[in-house]
């Protein structure tokens, strides 16, 4: 189609990539943060929509609208968070830890298991976050007191915690628990492990 975007070539930096089109056309563009706390959900799960839009009218405003029709769904949390979590001996508790022990789960933990070391900044592009993120956050660049995570899908966690879970992340996924943990005690409060709250 006569306007369908080009993209740059490849490897050119995102913050500073952009489309070219082939004909003249106008986009708008509106963002909307929101919180699941404000929606009836007992959580923090802070999230940004942007809504993109083509419109050839300067006071088109669509974003607006969107923006107002989003707040109109907000709803003050009528239930604890309790009423949400299932007792660890509900049936759906057991069947999910049975599954991360079977085919699947075994797979991600032998894969796991054939890891690269993550601490090898040769193979591994996460790294630089992840020392930054603890050099900001005070701590040592290899301390694993949560997980005493290793190379080879090795670790030693808290009795409460779900091995069958921890079995089945990276070592990046274990580092971002160890950061998760820190921060937490850090700022004597919860974090949500979707955010970049650490």
């Amino acid at each position: 189609k006569a306007d369908t975007p080009t993209p740059k070539k490849k490897g050119e930096e995102p913050q500073t990539d952009y489309l070219i089109f082939e004909k003249p056309c106008k986009y708008k563009t509106h963002l909307v943060k929101v919180d699941t706390k404000d929606y009836g959900l007992p959580q923090t799960r802070q999230r940004c929509y942007l809504l993109v839009y083509k419109t050839d009218d300067d006071k088109d405003d669509l974003g607006v609208y969107y923006e107002k029709l989003v707040r109109h769904l907000e709803e003050p949390v009528k239930h604890p968070l309790e009423a949400f979590i299932l007792n660890m001996d509900h049936e759906v508790i057991r069947r999910f830890r049975e599954a991360l022990l079977s085919g699947p789960g075994r797979f991600s933990h032998m894969s796991r298991i054939a890891e690269a070391p993550f601490w090898d900044s040769t193979t591994n592009s996460n790294l630089p976050h992840n020392v930054t993120t603890r050099r900001d956050s005070g701590m040592e660049q290899k301390a694993r007191f949560a997980t005493s995570w290793d190379v080879g899908g090795k670790h030693k966690i808290p009795h409460h915690w779900w091995n069958e879970y921890i079995r089945i992340n990276g070592q990046r996924e274990k580092d971002c628990l160890e950061i998760l943990c820190i921060s937490a005690m850090r700022d004597a409060e919860a974090h949500d492990a979707n955010w970049s709250s650490f």
